[in-house]
């Protein structure tokens, strides 16, 4: 047997890395940059269990209690990075776009930069406001 087909024998039926595992190694990461200028042992040990727990997580076989592990996660998370990636698009996009707020819905609407008041429709809900456009 080779080491390829021994690596792919080994992998299988192991859960792999998920959001969970990601988020983990992350945190032990941000541990051990904050322990640079602390140098606690207590945050050493910390980041070493979280280091060790990620790990378990990509060699476990038990796949189902994995899996919900990771939905509780992204329950509490996961509007956490929509918010994050939304900030960032309107960042990238600050010069040419604007983003306004349904007052009905609450959806984030996606709007062309042009000068002045327009009635805009939101896609979700079809409820018709106006927005007022100012350019600096």
């Amino acid at each position: 047997m080779d080491w390829k087909s021994k690596l792919i024998h080994f992998w299988s039926g192991r859960y792999g890395a998920d959001s969970l595992g990601y988020g983990m190694f992350g945190l032990c990461i941000a541990l051990a940059a904050v322990n640079i200028f602390i140098r606690s042992l207590a945050l050493q040990i910390i980041c070493l269990i979280v280091l060790i727990l990620a790990a378990l997580r990509v060699f476990s076989r038990n796949a189902t209690a994995r899996r919900k592990e990771n939905e509780i996660f992204l329950k509490i998370f996961g509007g956490v990075k929509k918010k994050w990636n939304l900030l960032q698009r309107r960042f990238r996009e600050r010069k040419t776009h604007c983003f306004r707020t349904c007052p009905n819905c609450k959806t984030v609407l996606h709007l062309p930069m042009k000068k002045g008041k327009h009635v805009v429709s939101c896609p979700c809900c079809k409820h018709e406001f106006t927005v007022h456009i100012w350019l600096l």
